[in-house]
């Protein structure tokens, strides 16, 4: 496929990177989007699975993201790339351990995100969410759903409103895709959660406002798809 045959996608997080990024940064992005690296690979796999089975128990039980740790540390390593890999998750899994969650989110239940559908399309742009878990549950009587988002990255930080915008998106997705006819979708259950950062960005209470943080941000990525090389 050629560069100009590409569609113009961005995920999650990237756009959330994006609403707050300098002018330079936000070339960037896109640029890295369009000419992406010729071998990807799935960073934090074994992380990410371990985090995902935390949340899945019925308490939050550390047991199972202490088990992976030791299974990473005793994994043997032909290459520099796989003792790098290998250290990240570990440090990934260890940072999560000392992250600061709402002893709240335990009374709802967690499932492992399975729908075909990973993206939502607004403006020509098409936006990968795939949350990694999706929150059900009842408060007073309604059948109330949300999401967990993971980020890892050493580097790409949310700065500002940027952590809000992507829970926003998240939002927009659990409310346009996966919430039933007789389920809310709760902002502040629309959930990115920094792992390196320790931090947790939940969509806030005003959501238009940051409805249109998003919208605009993808409205500027389809302006400048073009032109960006």
């Amino acid at each position: 496929m050629e560069e100009s045959d590409k569609i113009p996608y961005l995920s999650l997080n990237m756009l959330g990177e994006y609403s707050e990024a300098t002018k330079a940064r936000k070339r960037s992005i896109i640029r890295n989007q369009k000419k992406p690296k010729k071998f990807i690979f799935a960073r934090y796999a074994s992380a990410k699975s371990a985090i995902k089975s935390f949340f899945a128990q019925d308490e939050f039980e550390p047991l199972c993201v202490k088990a992976k740790i030791n299974e990473l540390a005793k994994k043997v390593c032909s290459t520099d790339f796989q003792v790098n890999d290998r250290n990240c998750q570990i440090q990934a899994l260890e940072s999560f351990l000392t992250t600061n969650l709402d002893s709240s989110l335990q009374k709802f239940t967690f499932e492992r995100f399975r729908s075909k559908q990973k993206s939502i399309f607004i403006h020509g742009l098409t936006i990968g969410i795939s949350p990694d878990l999706v929150i059900r549950g009842e408060i007073n009587g309604q059948k109330i759903v949300g999401a967990i988002k993971l980020h890892f990255s050493k580097s790409g930080v949310f700065k500002g409103s940027a952590g809000r915008v992507a829970a926003t998106g998240l939002y927009r997705f659990m409310n346009d895709i996966v919430a039933t006819e007789s389920e809310v979708v709760i902002p502040s259950l629309c959930i990115v959660l920094d792992v390196f950062e320790q931090k947790t960005y939940q969509a806030p209470e005003n959501i238009d406002f940051y409805m249109k943080k998003f919208i605009n941000a993808c409205d500027e990525i389809m302006d400048i798809w073009d032109d960006v090389a």
